[in-house]
C-alpha cells in the first residue's frame, strides 16, 4: 500500500458536529489507538442531512467502522452493514 493510501479497521465515532456545509466527525479506535477528526463539506443540504443522520446513527450505536484514506479523501465504511444488506437481497 502506498503512503497515500491507508486502511484503519475498528474505528468508532465519538461525536458529529455540523456548521453550515461543514461536518466534523471525531473518531477513535483502531489497532493503533487512533484519535482525531475528519472534516467533510456537503454543500447540498439534502445530502448533508442524509450523511449526518447516518454518521449520528453510527455514533449512537457504537458501530465499528473502517476508515479508508485514498489520495487525501477519507471515507468511513460500515463493512458489516454493507454485507448484511447484500445478504438480505
Amino acid at each position: 500500500m502506498s503512503a497515500e493510501n491507508e486502511i484503519v479497521p475498528n474505528v468508532r465515532i465519538f461525536a458529529v458536529e455540523t456548521e453550515g456545509p461543514a461536518v466534523r466527525v471525531d473518531i477513535y479506535g483502531g489497532d493503533d489507538a487512533l484519535c482525531g477528526s475528519v472534516g467533510y463539506q456537503f454543500p447540498n443540504a439534502r445530502q448533508r442531512a442524509r450523511n449526518v443522520t447516518t454518521l449520528r446513527r453510527w455514533c449512537e450505536s457504537e458501530t465499528v467502522l473502517t476508515l479508508v484514506r485514498r489520495q487525501g479523501v477519507v471515507t468511513l465504511l460500515d463493512e458489516s452493514g454493507v454485507l448484511d444488506e447484500l445478504l438480505r437481497d
